[in-house]
């Protein structure tokens, strides 16, 4: 999910997926296959129950999974992984029957330097096909992140100042091999189909808990609060968040923010801003489905900003001297439809968004020259990309999923949406992406099925533009060289004229 999640790693992560622990995820691994039993488990509900110790860092756990047999053999043992520093104490069924374990600290088998605690459970009786079963494994320790294999933004730990628990650090339990592509496939399998949950997490009294879905109730008893919430929408992933928070509600759009105590005044205008950039993205590309509204959860600078249907988790960024536009990127993920190619280019989703992301400022706070300024440091990051990578120049968009540099689609991704933008005119921009997402929202699209919807919405010879800049690498020499960024709309301009 986007993300994904670029801030800290690569802008925001979406997300999702993409704002997902997959916008984390080198794409190679994408191209692993998982064996039978990770694509075969699906998984169908959550319970997760914390008790974070502030005093020694650690957390008490209990996750309770609810899982089917989607295949069609019996399987005998269900495997799982856990953030490497966490330890499982019991494992027991649905009728609270002691099953035996393993547990051992190992490297993912396709991404060797990020360490998992991989957990073999064996089941007293084989789980036949399309049988359903409870798992509830008990775990303890201490969350200490990933930014020792380079992934910054997870600093993911527990302490009174600020705790996050979250997917990414893989601080629950996840029925998968332990391999970045059976992680993968699971992620998308839990995108497409969703899955219940229900959290609960004690704290003391003087600080809050954050976290997306309906607060079912707080029940307080010896100095100690316990937070309940549960899913309003089918989720693939939750995240929770503890810290000292105001919360800022709006009533009309059922929308909240939470927020640290000393951006309570900026926070309304990040509320503002989510109801005015809502609006607006409605106006233009469809609404979104019915919902309870939208949870927005401040976290400290340097943590990432991500993106799920239900929450946007934002860097502090956006609650400090009006720089909403790190928020508009995060809001627009919510009309991306889910990425179906096997190893995403990110285009359709974080292209967009860093276009929006300069866009919307312009249209919606008066920030005139925000899109060009905007572009110029677009263009500057992806010539700076260029010399670390100089491959890169020769990679088409349409292959940065597959030669893992997704980075780009952030920088050259927004400069080819600007492109686009202006061959065909801000109406039919808007009424191409609105047709792709009314198309393709429920079911998921690739980048094909993108650049279908362009061809047959535009009105225009696009195919020039779409040599170079899609699936072609001339347009990168063009942002290298110093041709002006209308001296490019330029070229293409005699060429997209379509004879009556």
């Amino acid at each position: 999910m986007n993300i994904c999640p670029q801030r800290s790693l690569f802008g925001c992560i979406l997300t999702i997926l993409f704002t997902l622990a997959i916008c984390t995820i080198s794409s190679q691994a994408i191209a692993q296959q998982s064996s039978q039993t990770d694509v075969d488990i699906r998984t169908l509900k959550r319970t997760l129950i914390i008790r974070p110790d502030f005093e020694t860092g650690t957390l008490d756990a209990s996750s309770v999974l609810t899982i089917s047999n989607e295949s069609k053999e019996s399987l005998k043992a269900i495997s799982a992984i856990l953030y490497h520093r966490l330890e499982v104490s019991a494992v027991r069924d649905g009728d609270g029957k002691d099953l035996q374990f393993t547990q051992r600290v190992v490297p993912m088998a396709d991404f060797e330097k990020m360490l998992v605690k991989h957990i073999q459970i064996s089941l007293d009786e084989p789980m036949s096909p399309g049988e359903t079963l409870s798992l509830d494994i008990k775990y303890h320790g201490k969350l200490g992140g990933y930014t020792e294999i380079g992934r910054a933004y997870l600093k993911d730990h527990v302490s009174e100042e600020f705790t996050i628990i979250r997917l990414d650090c893989l601080a629950y339990p996840i029925a998968c091999s332990p391999s970045m592509a059976a992680f993968v496939e699971t992620a998308y399998l839990d995108l497409r189909l969703g899955w219940d949950y229900l959290l609960e997490v004690t704290v003391p009294e003087n600080v809050v808990v954050a976290s997306a879905g309906r607060l079912l109730g707080k029940a307080l008893a010896d100095g100690m609060v316990t937070y309940s919430y549960k899913n309003t929408k089918p989720a693939w992933r939750f995240d929770v968040c503890i810290g000292d928070y105001q919360i800022l509600e709006n009533d009309a759009t059922s929308s909240r923010i939470f927020c640290f105590l000393e951006h309570k005044a900026q926070a309304q205008k990040v509320l503002n801003a989510l109801e005015v950039s809502s609006e607006l993205l409605s106006k233009w590309f469809g609404p979104l489905a019915e919902d309870e509204g939208l949870t927005v959860i401040e976290v400290p600078s340097g943590y990432g900003s991500q993106t799920s249907s239900t929450c946007i988790i934002q860097e502090s960024e956006a609650f400090k001297g009006g720089q909403l536009h790190f928020f508009y990127h995060e809001v627009s993920h919510l009309w991306n439809p889910v990425p179906l190619d096997p190893q995403p280019s990110r285009f359709e989703s974080e292209g967009l968004a860093c276009f929006l992301e300069y866009l919307l400022p312009e249209k919606l706070d008066g920030q005139t020259g925000s899109l060009q300024k905007g572009l110029a440091q677009c263009r500057s990051k992806f010539r700076s990309q260029c010399r670390q990578n100089h491959k890169l120049k020769e990679i088409p968009i349409s292959q940065y999923g597959i030669q893992d540099c997704t980075d780009a689609s952030y920088s050259k991704g927004a400069i080819a949406f600007w492109v686009l933008y202006r061959l065909v005119g801000e109406q039919t921009f808007i009424d191409i992406y609105r047709s792709f997402r009314q198309e393709y929202a429920d079911k998921g699209a690739t980048l094909e099925d993108f650049v279908s919807t362009v061809k047959k919405c535009s009105g225009k010879n696009l195919q020039k533009y779409f040599a170079e800049w899609i699936y072609g690498a001339q347009s990168s020499q063009y942002l290298i060289d110093d041709l002006s960024l209308e001296q490019i709309v330029e070229l293409y301009e005699e060429d997209i004229i379509v004879p009556d």
